[in-house]
Formats: structure tokens, sequence, C-alpha cells
């Protein structure tokens, strides 16, 4: 439940105070285009985002061309995010005004589409993700991780629609002065995520610095949320301040009660987007700690090898306790397999891995197969077949008492244990 409520925070929070900013600047501004550029790309982009989500969701692209397309797309985001700060200079309004207002438009709709194309399609698929073949929606643990998933989506509504007002209650200049911040921050965090798989990949070489900033960027993302959360926070304070102490004349009682009531809003929406952003800075700190307790896996037991090929007596495994194994390959790369009886006919037996989440591993509490990484707890009849965040299946035969695999067959899914 915790972990989907932080990753969901973690995940959106800056992109929701960005697209914030942006609805806030079509508000305030005075030109359509702006205006229909901002609602139709939004639109846009999460039209596409659902899209992206069933494509991905139902294998219908490999990985690594999706990797490849999300790496073009935040690609030009990254560009046209560095176009928007160069032209968002105002003394370009009196050299190139008419131009200025297109590319600012422009800008702003691709930053926005592709943004929510970029962050929404990974948090669409978690309600897939921790819904495990055989398992009801109804089930205990599906609700409480569907409740976190939810929470964490209401807190970044809620957050979107605080920021949006405060912004709105600002001069349009300001808000425009704002916009360069933080597109520059946001371009600054997606450094890591654009760089990063090209020099993993060796599709382009870097210098050492150049190759630390990119980590840097990539494994502080919460960072930059904290930063984003620290303006708008700074601005709520200075917005309430301001309502306190306003200084707006009027000419009759009906324009007092006016400025009064316009006041009293701006402190309430202020003093949620507090209370709303030091619960965000609690769920990514504390709550993120909890969550992340790590669980240390059980030892590897021992094995009979006998050239390639493993046998394990049956009499080890029969205990319906799940049992892990490792096997070390010539080159020191260990690959771990877990097996566990279902019933008393038959096993679960698979590598130590999943298709999704990798080499993290599974553990058993309480009687369930649990996934490290994403906490989904395992149908363990399922163990042994394809789908979701089942352990990635492992040939073997049972014969003269002993479960008996091919050492051959571990070689398939060294790679993810290097």
């Amino acid at each position: 439940m915790l972990k989907y409520f932080v990753w969901v925070v973690r995940d959106l929070l800056q992109s929701g105070v960005l697209i914030a900013l942006f609805f806030a600047l079509a508000a305030l501004c005075d030109k359509k285009l702006y205006k229909k550029s901002i609602f139709i790309s939004s639109l846009t982009g999460f039209a596409l985002s659902l899209i992206y989500a069933f494509i991905k969701y139902n294998n219908l692209i490999r990985d690594r061309y999706l990797i490849i397309v999300n790496l073009y797309l935040l690609g030009f985001v990254l560009f046209t995010s560095l176009l928007y700060l160069v032209f968002n200079f105002s003394f370009l309004k009196k050299l190139c005004g008419k131009v200025q207002e297109y590319v600012l438009s422009i800008c702003g709709a691709v930053i926005i589409g592709g943004t929510e194309i970029l962050v929404l399609p990974v948090n669409l698929l978690h309600p897939f993700h921790f819904l495990i073949k055989g398992q009801s929606v109804f089930s205990t643990d599906y609700l409480f991780k569907l409740i976190g998933f939810l929470f964490g989506l209401s807190l970044i509504a809620l957050i979107i629609l605080c920021a949006y007002k405060i912004f709105s209650h600002l001069n349009y200049v300001i808000v425009h002065r704002y916009a360069s911040f933080f597109i520059f921050f946001n371009a600054i965090s997606q450094v890591g995520n654009f760089l990063g798989p090209m020099i993993v990949r060796r599709w382009i070489r870097v210098s050492k610095p150049v190759q630390k900033f990119s980590q840097f960027t990539r494994n502080n993302g919460i960072l930059f949320a904290f930063i984003f959360v620290f303006i708008v926070f700074s601005i709520s304070l200075l917005l309430y301040w301001k309502s306190l102490h306003n200084t707006e004349e009027y000419s009759n009682p009906a324009e007092h009660r006016k400025i009064r009531i316009k006041c009293i809003h701006q402190r309430r929406w202020a003093s949620a987007f507090i209370f709303l952003g030091l619960l965000s800075v609690f769920d990514l700190t504390y709550l993120k700690s909890v969550s992340e307790r790590t669980v240390t896996l059980s030892p590897a037991e021992p094995f009979h090898l006998n050239g390639d090929i493993i046998t394990i007596p049956l009499e080890q495994v029969q205990d319906g306790l799940l049992h892990r194994f490792e096997y070390v390959t010539s080159d020191e790369v260990g690959i771990r397999f877990i097996v566990i009886q279902k019933n008393a006919f038959a096993f679960g037996i698979g590598f130590d891995a999943c298709e999704i989440c990798g080499d993290t591993g599974y553990y058993q509490k309480n009687g369930q197969v649990i996934c490290k990484l994403c906490d989904v707890v395992m149908n363990i009849n399922t163990i042994g077949y394809k789908g979701g965040c089942n352990p990635i299946p492992l040939p073997y035969d049972v014969k003269d008492g002993a479960i008996v695999i091919n050492a051959n067959d571990l070689l398939v899914e060294k790679r993810r244990f290097r």
C-alpha cells in the first residue's frame, strides 16, 4: 500500500506542478492561441498516454523499441524546453513579438503533452502489475495496493489544483518568469534519463563529469521534486502573508467585500498547498523509508552438481517453504533459482527474477511468496508459468526422487544476474 502511494507521488509530483503552472499561464493569458494550445496538448498527451500504456501492457511493441521512442520524445521535450527558455526573455517581445508568441505557445504545448506521455503510462499500469494471475480484484492484498495507488493519485490531483489556484492569484508577468525556473529545473532533472540509457548501451561517449552529472540527476529525482514543492511552498507563504496585509484601494463597501473574499480564497488555497506540500515531503521521506525497508533474502542452499546436471533431493524441498539455490558460472556470475512445493504432486520452480522487476528476488512471509521490489504477492500455483510478476519459468524434470535441472537452461537468463 505505502509503496504505491510513494511511487505515484514520486513520479507525478514534479510534472503535476509543471502542468498546474502552464494551466495558470493559460488562464491568465489574454491570447487565445496560448489557451488553445495548452488545452489541446494536455488532452492529446493524456489520450496518447492511454494508447502507450495499452501497447506496453499487451507487449505489442518490444521494450527496446519503446526505449528508443522514449529517448526521441524526451530529447524533443528537452529541445523545446531550451527554446522556451530562450524565447521567454522579455526583450524579445519588442524584437519579434509575434514570433515569440507562436514559439512559446508551441513549446508550452509540446512540454505539457510530452511530459504526460513520459510519466503517465507507467503509473496507469500500476493496478495491472499488482494484479497477479488467479487473484481476485476483491482480494485484501489487491485492494490495499489499489488504495495506496488511489491515495497517491488523489494527493497529486489536489496538489495540481492548489498550485493552479495559487499561480492564478498572481500577476501574469510574475508567473511567466516563474515558468523559466520550473522549466529549467525540469529539464535538468531529465538529463540523466536522456543520457543514461545511451551511456549504458554505449551509443554515445561522454566525459567523466558529464557521466557523473547524468548519474546524479537520474539518482536524485526526488531532490528536484522537493525544489518544485519548495518554490510553490514559498509562494504560498508570501500569498498568505499578502492576503493578511492587503493594501488594494476600494471606492465602496461592495468592492471592499470583493477584496476581502479574494483574500480569504488566497489564504485557503495557500493553506491547502502548505498542508499538501508538507504531506508530500512526509510521503517522500519517512513513508518512503518505511516502504523500502530491505528484506534479507534467505541464503542459497546446497545442491548436487554432476557436469551440467543439477539434482536436488525431493525431501529437501517438500516442506512447503521457499528454497533458494544459486549456480555460479565459470565467470563467477551467480544465477539464482527458487523451488517451492505447490501440492503433493507439483513444484513451482523458476528463476529468482521476473520480467518486470529483474533479479531483486522473492521471499516468503506468512506462507506467501512476495516480490522483494514491488511487494506483489505471488499465487503459488502459478509459479512456473509466464506472466505478470511471476518468476521466469525454469525447465526441470523429476527423476529417481530428485528434481533435475540442466545448468545450460540457467545460462539463458545469465544476463539478468550480472
